[in-house]
């Protein structure tokens, strides 16, 4: 059943489940079949929402201000004959006061309408107020927390509990600085003499035997407050940088940095700030890092070193710690050695050997991939053999390796055979030649 908008109704046989379906526009009220119709909704339209819409909110015109003479007929109109002349003064002065209100009063009505949209009020923008950063100011205000003859013990107390209160996260690297050298850094590495006293329980302060104590305090703070870690690490970067200027403490320095590394309070590639050329030269730099080296060896083994300067790429930097005129293998062995270094002297022979074989591995790889001859791989073969002292099984092992590499497994099973046959009298004729070489027991 259809229900027209006239309440007529009418049946049609459709698909769809609804039984009643109402029409709320058909041709029977519908402008677009009759005209006449949309005349009379557009004159409707004009006293309907959108009319009171545009009543409301529409600019209004600035009103004309009243004319002169019409100010002055109404004032004459209203007041009554004056009898004297100085009344009629009085009377004109009035008029014209009257006047100049009206008009003021017209343009003022006139602007507040016309300047609605502009009298809003203004977006006010909120700025946080920046704090000046002052290292001296921080450095004054824990100098007065911490009396000169305080114990360790309090002086900890008293750094702990004040971390929020003397903003570590905002002067963590001052705050380094003042408790490895005493006081406040300048450029070039000097420290600031300003007349206040240094800070007690520093690194360059006390004994050598102290710092391990000290460290494992500092290592409990930068656990506890995770940000100051990274500020350690900026801290020690820039003054590893200026080693050559602090004398006798540079030991000290040195030995601190050994138990930060050893405990992970900080990242072994901030040794790569040692790589200066002010430093290389006169050799400062080498022996800082062979101090660093001793005080690690006593606490962790050298593969544990072995692992920290290979995931730290130091590993591949200890010939630049020397002097240019000495960066040799044998500079290296011989120096460590003297130190009592002989177990990371065994680990750089050995990784070196390590990338020797790499490489050497690569080139084999190359030739059997390229079709080289098997006399000319036997020849290269036999003459790495010869130079390193490798030993037999293992340098038979490491050409069966580059040949398997080099191997297409991906073609067909005919053509794999017929490469492998080929490589295989390779290592054939080097098996005969370290046979005949052999030297007998």
């Amino acid at each position: 059943r259809v229900v027209l908008s006239d309440g007529s109704s009418f049946h049609i046989q459709v698909t769809s489940p609804r039984p009643l379906l109402r029409l709320a526009i058909d041709p029977r009220n519908s402008p677009v079949w009759l005209p006449a119709l949309k005349d009379m909704l557009l004159m409707g339209a004009k006293d309907g929402e959108l009319s009171k819409f545009k009543k409301r909110f529409s600019e209004p015109q600035n009103p004309e201000p009243p004319k002169l003479e019409d100010s002055v007929t109404n004032a004459l109109e209203t007041k009554s004959v004056p009898e004297t002349q100085e009344t009629a003064k009085n009377l004109l002065f009035d008029f014209g006061a009257l006047t100049k209100s009206s008009l003021t009063d017209s343009e003022q009505f006139g602007s507040e309408l016309g300047n609605f949209k502009s009298r809003r009020a203004p977006k006010v923008v909120e700025r946080e107020a920046v704090v000046k950063y002052e290292p001296t100011h921080f450095r004054d205000s824990l100098l007065a927390l911490i009396p000169e003859d305080i114990d360790l013990e309090k002086f900890w107390f008293v750094i702990e509990q004040n971390a929020e209160k003397l903003e570590y996260k905002r002067y963590g690297e001052p705050f380094f600085e003042l408790f490895i050298v005493g006081g406040l850094l300048a450029p070039g590495g000097n420290v600031v003499d300003d007349g206040a006293r240094r800070l007690p329980h520093s690194i360059f302060e006390g004994d050598v035997s102290e710092i391990k104590a000290k460290i494992e305090a500092i290592g409990k703070l930068t656990r506890r407050y995770k940000y100051l870690q990274r500020k350690l690490e900026d801290t020690l970067s820039h003054l590893l940088q200026y080693v050559n200027k602090f004398g006798e403490n540079t030991e000290k320095l040195s030995t601190a940095v050994g138990y930060l590394i050893t405990s992970t309070s900080v990242n072994c590639a901030i040794l790569s700030n040692l790589i200066k050329d002010h430093l290389v030269k006169d050799g400062v730099s080498l022996q800082f890092v062979t101090n660093i080296f001793k005080v690690y060896l006593e606490e962790q083994s050298i593969d544990h070193l072995a692992s920290i300067l290979r995931k730290s790429g130091i590993d591949e930097k200890l010939l630049d710690f020397f002097p240019p005129n000495k960066r040799q293998e044998e500079y290296l062995a011989r120096h460590f050695e003297a130190e009592g270094l002989n177990s990371l002297v065994q680990y750089y022979k050995k990784r070196q050997q390590g990338f020797l074989k790499e490489t050497v591995k690569l080139e084999l790889k190359d030739m059997f991939e390229n079709g080289k001859d098997s006399k000319e791989i036997v020849t290269y073969a036999k003459q790495q053999l010869s130079a390193n002292s490798w030993n037999e099984p293992e340098f038979i092992t490491l050409v069966w390796d580059a040949m398997i590499t080099a191997v297409d497994w991906g073609t067909r099973p005919d053509q794999v055979d017929a490469m492998l046959l080929k490589q295989l009298n390779v290592i054939e004729e080097l098996i005969i030649y370290e046979t005949e070489t052999a030297t007998p027991p």
